[in-house]
């Protein structure tokens, strides 16, 4: 399927998100959009000269513009390539070593590929350049070493994480957040624009979850998105000392699980969702004990410490989740059903009834597992995206829980991904 190009949010100035400008070249533009997609699902916009600079605009200009004005960092794809590009070395590496001397905070990020430490100094000595890999550099390849799938992706994780946290930082800084301050973070998997003027973090995960036409696969769930959900939580947990943050959510409804629960109530960090009409904050006192209808099926067949839990407010999910039982051959011991006595949009009134709900679904999980012995549990929901976000939150330490979404055409349920604590 051909997605259409979806640019970063036009918000300029103090009120854009956290930016990296990405150097590198042109020959490795390839393993830079994997970075940047790592990036992006983190809620860092990427300027990169392919994507942004306008046309008719004077390249070297707009490039040390972006550089010296926009990025709150710069990252330098150190290849065998950048080595010889002179472009590089004449306007963007002298941009950026202005940057970094005017503001100390600025941080260049050097990424090796290909390339060793003493061949980047080597290099640099010989030309009388600036030794650029004196920075807090990360070697992703290079100097003889082989690494296997699973250490590569840990080192493009570790890449992204560290723009991540030299971008955010500086984000902060310019925008003079206090002790006080409460960042705003803006999750999509539709083509929505934010509903605000200023964001903080922008996690764009069109690439990899295009509306209802296309999710990630397990493997990119396990592999660069359920890793940039938890590092997005460390580094709000690390950088932000009001404990508060503002969501922004235009995702399905495993996504917002998945967001709630890195931010689980177990973080001490509270949750401000911003909905169409009102504010939904996880500090709300829950309404009612048990606001949901519950039906409970014990399989003496069924699989042993597996429990499948339906939660419905919008819509049934039971001949959905039947016949993805019956096409996956999932037989759980437990099987709960919990539902509003009349499906609608509106069945969940407040946020007070939103958090009531989502404490009586997390006291079933507590109960499965801490009773009942259940070591995995499968997810389905049909529920607003913001109760969705708040079932995530109060779901503490429990066991994997296996999230899905429902495919219109096939009238089934997919595994999106699972979530651990």
């Amino acid at each position: 399927m051909q997605q259409p190009t979806n640019p970063p949010p036009a918000i300029d100035g103090l009120d854009r998100p956290a930016t990296v400008f990405l150097s590198y070249a042109r020959r490795d533009a390839d393993a830079v959009k994997d970075i940047q997609l790592r990036l992006k699902v983190r809620g860092i916009q990427c300027w990169r000269d392919v994507d942004d600079m306008l046309v008719g605009v004077h390249t070297e200009t707009e490039i040390v513009r972006a550089i010296e004005h926009d990025a709150d960092a710069v990252a330098l794809f150190l290849t065998p390539s950048f080595l010889q590009s002179d472009f590089i070395w004449r306007v963007e590496v002298p941009a950026a070593l202005r940057r970094q001397k005017a503001d100390p905070h600025f941080h260049i990020i050097p990424i090796l590929l290909g390339v060793s430490f003493a061949e980047v100094r080597k290099f640099c000595y010989n030309r009388n350049l600036t030794d650029v890999s004196g920075f807090n550099g990360l070697l992703l390849s290079g100097n003889g070493v082989v690494l296997t799938p699973e250490e590569e992706n840990k080192k493009r994780n570790e890449a992204a994480r560290r723009i991540l946290q030299a971008a955010f930082a500086l984000r902060l800084r310019r925008n003079n957040a206090d002790r006080n301050y409460e960042p705003t973070l803006f999750l999509r998997t539709f083509v929505f624009a934010p509903a605000t003027t200023s964001l903080d973090l922008f996690l764009d995960w069109l690439q990899l979850m295009y509306e209802k036409e296309q999710t990630a696969t397990l493997q990119e769930w396990d592999e660069i998105l359920w890793p940039a959900l938890l590092d997005v939580k460390h580094i709000i947990s690390e950088k932000v000392s009001s404990q508060r943050i503002h969501l922004y959510v235009k995702g399905i409804l495993p996504v917002a699980i998945a967001l709630g629960f890195v931010f689980r109530e177990s973080a001490r960090i509270t949750l401000l969702l911003e909905g169409q009409k009102e504010t939904w904050s996880t500090e709300t006192s829950p309404s009612e004990k048990e606001p949901l209808g519950n039906e409970w099926i014990y399989h003496n067949q069924g699989e042993p410490h597996v429990a499948v839990i339906e939660v419905a407010t919008s819509r049934s999910t039971k001949q959905g989740v039947a016949a993805t039982l019956l096409k996956t051959g999932l037989t759980p011991e437990y099987h709960i059903r919990l539902t509003t006595s009349e499906f609608s949009r509106e069945s969940v009134r407040d946020a007070a009834h939103a958090r009531a709900i989502a404490r009586q679904m997390s006291q079933i999980c507590q109960n499965l597992c801490d009773e009942r012995g259940v070591t995995h549990m499968h997810l389905f929901v049909a529920i607003p995206v913001e109760l969705a976000v708040l079932i995530g939150h109060q779901l503490n330490a429990l066991c994997p829980i296996t999230l899905y979404e429902f495919n219109s055409d096939e009238k089934v349920y997919q595994p999106i991904g699972t979530i651990r604590k």
